[in-house]
């Protein structure tokens, strides 16, 4: 998948579009096709250094909509619409900044 990634803090200069495989769902998480995304706020104090180190590659991204594409529960179907909770900043999981 295409997604942008951060490095290091700075400005928006320091996204970074690259190839990334996703990380397989756990059993009480889903994978999104994620359809749009919103900016937000907090992921420019992100993207910043202002909620804390930036360590590796990171995939900010708070709010997304999408559709289901995989769900190790069975919860949800395949394809599926919903929107994507708080994720990506502060947590260890990608978040939603990711182009087609």
């Amino acid at each position: 998948m295409k997604t942008y990634v951060i490095e290091r803090a700075g400005g928006p200069d320091v996204l970074k579009l690259v190839d990334l495989t996703s990380p397989e769902p756990k059993a009480d998480e889903v994978r999104i096709r994620v359809r749009a995304f919103g900016l937000n706020r907090a992921e420019v104090y992100f993207r910043s250094g202002k909620m804390g180190a930036i360590t590796g590659p990171r995939v900010p991204g708070i709010e997304a909509v999408g559709e289901i594409i995989s769900d190790p529960s069975g919860s949800f179907r395949t394809g599926q619409r919903l929107p994507r909770p708080w994720v990506g900043c502060s947590s260890s999981r990608n978040g939603s900044y990711e182009r087609k």
